[in-house]
């Protein structure tokens, strides 16, 4: 199995597509506890991502298929009008990410954020980003995906880098044809009471 390193919390759909996660980094104590709870065979590195040295959690001859998060996203996102800005210090911990993946020599890595990256310092920040990567030997491609055009029932359009060192020319899939309501992905849901802790629950039919 594939095994990858989860630096900003995207384990679940690593894990969904066969990843085997290594470790992860959390610095919150309640975000830590819960991806334990969620991920109890993964490796829960709850610090400062800046105090971490991946390579002491990385058995000797061991390779990484993949490094993949998404860096915080609130100083570059546009609905944020008081700190989008340089002096925000969450903004440089994209440099975190390039050092996990200098360190870690994955033969991939996906890196997510808000659509607002793209124009924050007129593209600046976009561009060192990319020259970071290219830099360590990856070939990169990028673009701003919208969740509804994938299958999800949500118009949401995030920020997708994807690097690999192995020469393959990646493309981003294929949009769907027509969307997801939220009508059709969750109707069939079956009704809950206040408090009710039922585990399991069989769905509801469709109305024709």
């Amino acid at each position: 199995m594939p095994i990858g390193v989860d630096i900003f919390s995207l384990s679940l759909g690593a894990e969904m597509a066969g990843i085997e996660i290594k470790f992860a980094v959390e610095r919150d104590r309640s975000a830590a506890e819960t991806y334990r709870h969620n991920h109890s065979d993964t490796i829960m590195l709850q610090d400062d991502i800046h105090n971490i040295k991946p390579q002491k959690y990385i058995a000797e001859n061991e390779s990484i298929f993949i490094v993949f998060g998404g860096p915080p996203c609130q100083g570059f996102s546009t609905s944020n009008t008081k700190t989008r800005n340089c002096l925000n210090p969450n903004n440089s911990l994209f440099e975190e990410f390039v050092r996990f993946v200098h360190d870690l020599n994955p033969e991939w890595f996906l890196f997510e954020n808000v659509e607002g990256i793209v124009n924050f310092e007129h593209g600046l920040t976009l561009r060192r980003i990319r020259e970071c990567f290219i830099g360590l030997g990856y070939d990169v491609v990028d673009d701003v995906l919208v969740a509804s055009d994938y299958g999800v029932p949500q118009h949401r359009n995030r920020f997708i880098m994807v690097g690999n060192r192995t020469g393959v020319k990646f493309q981003f899939p294929e949009k769907h044809d027509g969307i997801v309501t939220v009508d059709e992905a969750i109707a069939d849901l079956p009704d809950l009471e206040n408090g009710q802790m039922s585990e399991s629950l069989p769905y509801k039919c469709r109305k024709n």
